[in-house]
């Protein structure tokens, strides 16, 4: 996270990330990230997957 916060849904968990943390997430489990502030956010994302997936 650059700046601000974002509720992390991943699979059956819900957590807040905040400026300066960073989170790493499974394969094959569904993530959506919400702005539930009323302040920008950004973050940076990079994908590193498997060759076969």
């Amino acid at each position: 996270m650059v700046e601000g916060e974002l509720t992390l849904d991943v699979g059956d968990k819900t957590r807040a990330i905040k400026a300066g943390e960073a989170v790493a997430e499974p394969l094959d489990v569904r993530m959506r990230a919400r702005n539930t502030t009323d302040k920008p956010a950004r973050a940076v994302v990079f994908q590193i997957s498997p060759t076969e997936k």
